[in-house]
């Protein structure tokens, strides 16, 4: 423990987290300070039913959603600057597959076919595919993140943590807002809500919000800029069928037709400038639905059904190499379809709560990723002179472009039953046990055919010197079987596998009510993450294969506390995680083919640290929020992967998992004649971040902080609301995620995160 303090305050010596402290109390500005108040009690459903988030024994970070749209958060992605201990990166840019990282725990494979081991719920619904595991934030009531294994009442894929979004349900009023948003780079956004009741047991509430960027990201190649265009929309129906039953209609959807984001060279003089011989796209629809059934069983049972179906269609263009140069390109086009039903039920008795449920879900891939390599390789291999003395290309093919097709369908069905009782042993002592029982099973199709020209090299290299139009073509449908001897791939070259998988997580934990005012945790999670095929772009057919089940035992202990008469508010905890099998993104390259394998393997883990959260209301006017989390992880041995072979990992730190963050949001309220003017000043750190397993600096992003700042005006009628906002005031440039291809093209490509924007927010409140 004194390494960790240790650890901390010199990170934050080195890093000057003072400075961020000193200039938040910048906020009070010269107005008298008022008598302390109260601060706001927060209620969260993160054991599925409702609670005071001081009655909860789970290290939780909560959101409202005033602050949410406060701190400017577009989309889930955003959570992590505001939450340390959280990452999320998305490899491929923005809408593509997302990386979660919580505690340490995450996976940075972009295969469209993996899951999350992070779970994603929106209004009750999980999100467990990586293509789908991104929101748009608009109208939203509050947002719950859940730290650590939450193997009971979440089940499977939540080894690091759950986040829950909750959206805001339809009421009795007849009212709603329009809020415009315009600022640099092109930035409009347009959010508007309409809510009424159409007869007096139903009530409606529609929710719309579009989004454009002229982007900040310039192609020196085409000359344009990279564009934004995102618009999404959710309707609710609460229908109240009596006194003790309710149905909730949810009916959402999203249509993202964009310029894909694009990488940035190591080489590159401007760090949001590249060159690709394209624009590159992405298009991202989805449509789903669900209903939520609530009642009254008894006056202490309580019954709760959810039926979900979302579709999901994206086709996302890739420019790997980032020169003006067809030399690897890439497509993603994955379409999903996603079922499940949940059940639960519960129950009050005189000395306790409990829960009892099943879950059924079902999601079916079906997925074609492409990959052409060497397309102007012409341009290249140049070794011949025109007449001036200049190089041409021959007249003859050379290396010619290759292009890789592949055609994948995973179909993943999970099944659960949990329950958990919170067992009173004394009015001050709870005892929580829970269970789950998971079966899963995973089944992947996979074939690959491979088309190009054959390789004839020039007379001048030994070859026949054929013109190029004579070559023959290339064309491999049953490649997996061409080249490889993997023993799942018949004849044809078609690869099938399955993963049949039981697992039994829970939750073992007491918690003591030592006073009103604060209590004392102690728990033992148990989480897994169930284990899955590799299918991201194969070129090795051997390298086919499944990868195993990670589990964590999780050990906790944790405070929640209000202090100085509800003024301070002080929760933390420390955790020791016993973390098997976690698995690991392999990238190495192929001893026979040259090419990155991009599998995913199974290794041990070493992970502990801790979470602390501190709010102060100082006065009726200010406000404060600070939390800080550290992990300190490292890799327990180097796998051995049977393609690639040992991996030199050991002791390395975890891929995305920065050793510490810390945010700090200072507001502050003065109450004018014309109305109310709110001043917010939010701060985040980001310790130093390693995007591969080997710890390399040149795949990595130094520590960082950002700062953002908001400075708003409502009128004493709460209709009209203007403000002033800044992101990343001090312009900070920042590496969001980065790949090695030094050794193909002797450059870093980077993925990056926005320069600094600044604009103007007009809202109008009805009623």
């Amino acid at each position: 423990m004194q390494n960790i303090k240790t650890k901390i305050k010199t990170n934050f010596t080195k890093n000057k987290l003072a400075n961020i402290i000193s200039a938040s109390c910048l906020l009070l500005g010269t107005g008298a300070i008022a008598a302390p108040a109260d601060i706001e009690k927060i209620e969260v459903t993160a054991q599925k039913r409702t609670q005071n988030i001081q009655e909860v024994p789970i290290a939780i970070t909560a959101f409202s959603g005033d602050m949410i749209a406060d701190m400017g958060l577009n989309s889930s992605n955003d959570l992590a600057e505001k939450t340390p201990n959280l990452t999320i990166g998305q490899p491929t840019g923005e809408g593509g597959v997302v990386a979660v990282v919580m505690r340490g725990v995450g996976l940075s494979d972009f295969a469209p076919n993996n899951q999350a081991p992070i779970g994603l719920y929106v209004d009750g619904v999980v999100a467990g595919n990586s293509n789908a595991q991104i929101t748009t934030m608009f109208d939203v009531e509050r947002v719950e993140v859940l730290k650590g294994p939450q193997g009971t009442l979440y089940g499977r894929n939540t080894t690091g943590g759950t986040i829950n979004v909750v959206s805001r349900k339809p009421t009795s009023d007849t009212e709603g807002y329009v809020k415009v948003n315009m600022g640099n780079e092109g930035l409009r956004k347009v959010e508007g809500v309409f809510n009424t009741a159409l007869t007096n047991n139903l009530n409606v509430r529609l929710a719309v919000v579009d989004y454009h960027l002229d982007g900040y990201m310039k192609n020196l190649v085409t000359g344009n800029e990279v564009e934004k265009e995102n618009t999404a929309f959710r309707l609710l129906a609460d229908w109240q069928v009596n006194d003790n039953w309710s149905v909730l209609f949810n009916v959402h959807g999203n249509d993202n037709d964009s310029d894909a984001d694009l990488y940035n060279s190591s080489l590159d003089e401007d760090f949001y400038e590249g060159t690709s011989e394209y624009d590159p796209k992405i298009s991202t629809e989805t449509i789903g639905g669900s209903i939520t059934i609530e009642g009254q069983l008894t006056d202490s049972i309580s019954f709760t059904s959810i039926t979900a179906y979302d579709e999901l269609e994206k086709r996302q263009q890739e420019d790997a190499d980032m020169l003006p140069l067809d030399l690897i390109t890439n497509e993603y086009n994955p379409d999903t379809e996603t079922f499940s039903q949940e059940i639960h039920v519960n129950g009050d008795y005189d000395n306790g709560h409990w829960i009892v449920g099943a879950f059924y879900g079902k999601d079916d891939i079906d997925y074609h990723q492409s990959v052409r390599v060497y397309g102007d390789a012409e341009l290249i291999f140049e070794t011949d002179f025109d007449e001036n003395g200049a190089l041409e290309p021959y007249s003859v093919n050379q290396l010619p472009g290759f292009f890789w097709n592949y055609n994948n369908d995973q179909q993943l069905t999970s099944m659960a039953l949990f329950g958990q009782v919170d067992h009173k042993l004394s009015p001050d002592v709870e005892l929580t046990v829970g269970l789950r029982v998971t079966k899963e099973e995973v089944e992947l199709a996979s074939e690959a055919d491979l088309t190009g020209v054959g390789i004839i090299l020039p007379a001048e290299l030994g070859g026949l010197g054929i013109p190029a139009e004579m070559a023959p073509d290339l064309y491999l449908p049953g490649y997996y079987a061409v080249v490889g001897m993997n023993e799942n791939v018949d004849a044809n070259g078609r690869y099938f596998d399955k993963v049949d998988d039981t697992q039994v997580s829970g939750k073992v934990g007491i918690n003591w009510q030592v006073s009103n005012d604060m209590m004392l945790f102690a728990s033992v999670n148990r989480g897994f993450k169930g284990g899955g095929l590799n299918g991201n772009f194969i070129f090795n057919p051997d390298a086919l294969s499944e990868f195993d089940s990670e589990t964590i035992n999780a050990y906790e202990l944790g405070i929640k506390s209000d202090l100085l008469n509800k003024q301070l508010r002080f929760n933390s905890s420390v955790f020791y995680y016993d973390y098997q099998d976690a698995q690991v993104f392999n990238n190495a390259p192929d001893p026979v083919f040259g090419l990155p394998a991009q599998r995913v393997i199974n290794s041990d883990v070493s992970l502990y640290g801790l979470d602390a959260d501190l709010t102060w209301a100082a006065t009726e006017a200010l406000n404060i929020q600070a939390s800080v989390g550290y992990v300190s992880s490292e890799y327990d041995e180097n796998p051995v992967d049977p393609v690639t072979g040992e991996l030199p990992i050991k002791g390395n730190q975890l891929q995305n998992a920065p050793e510490l963050s810390a945010s700090l949001v200072g507001m502050y309220e003065w109450n004018l004649e014309s109305g109310n003017l709110k001043a917010m000043l939010d701060m985040s750190f980001t310790d130093k971040t390693y995007f591969s397993p080997y710890e390399d600096d040149a795949i990595a992003m130094g520590a960082y902080s950002l700062t953002n700042f908001r400075l708003a005006w409502t009128d004493n009628d709460d209709a009209w609301g203007v403000a002033l906002w800044s992101k990343n005031l001090t312009d900070k440039e920042v590496k969001t995620y980065s790949f090695d291809l030094r050794p193909d093209f002797g450059f870093v490509e980077n993925m990056r995160g926005a320069p600094r924007t600044f604009g103007v927010e007009v809202t109008y409140n009805f009623y």
